[in-house]
């Protein structure tokens, strides 16, 4: 999940400021970025966690996964209605972040039933999105213009990609060959 969500998540709030600034309908935006970009964290750390919902699921502690949607439909009563009253429109947000740092909870119940390292699965991806980050801003900044976000972007993906690969490639070629050996449905 690391691997497509970082860089995809991290590219739309590296440009999101380019794109209002220089689109004049989109000027409007300007003040719900901040609820944007903390929207964009929590569902960061949402993909985290919801594949190891499903692990817990699988590893039939059903209960366990019943308990973690109660405690976070609790948080979410308790957090968005009061953030809203004192904050408006961006207290969604600000409730849906800090309710997302409870998402490390089915690593930590993961953790007590399987041999898994979680760091070990997404320090690559958030290593190589974060140099990918650097490139993109930095394209992006070297003027005005739409083309210039448009190369940083392209030219982001390909940066990404390549670290990825060069990094990682002995534990992504075995998922390439998998999906280049599949014939589609017809």
């Amino acid at each position: 999940m690391s691997l497509f969500i970082f860089p995809a998540t991290v590219t739309l709030i590296v440009i999101m400021m380019p794109l209002v600034d220089l689109i004049p309908n989109y000027h409007k935006w300007k003040p719900a970025l901040f609820s944007f970009y903390l929207f964009s964290f929590s569902a960061v750390m949402a993909s985290l966690s919801s594949p190891l919902v499903q692990v817990l699921n699988s590893l039939g502690k059903v209960k366990v996964t019943f308990s973690l949607m109660v405690l976070w439909t609790a948080l979410t009563w308790l957090f968005v209605p009061y953030l809203v009253t004192k904050y408006g429109f961006n207290g969604v947000s600000l409730a849906f972040l800090i309710i997302s740092f409870s998402s490390f909870l089915p690593v930590i119940l993961v953790k007590k039933h399987t041999n898994f390292t979680f760091f070990q699965s997404i320090y690559k991806p958030a290593i190589c999105t974060l140099i990918m980050a650097l490139f993109i801003f930095f394209i992006s900044s070297i003027s005005k213009e739409v083309v210039h976000v448009i190369i940083g972007i392209f030219s982001g993906i390909i940066v990404y990609a390549l670290l990825i690969y060069l990094w990682s490639k002995n534990e992504i070629l075995p998922f390439l060959q998998l999906l280049l050996k599949r014939k589609p449905n017809t």
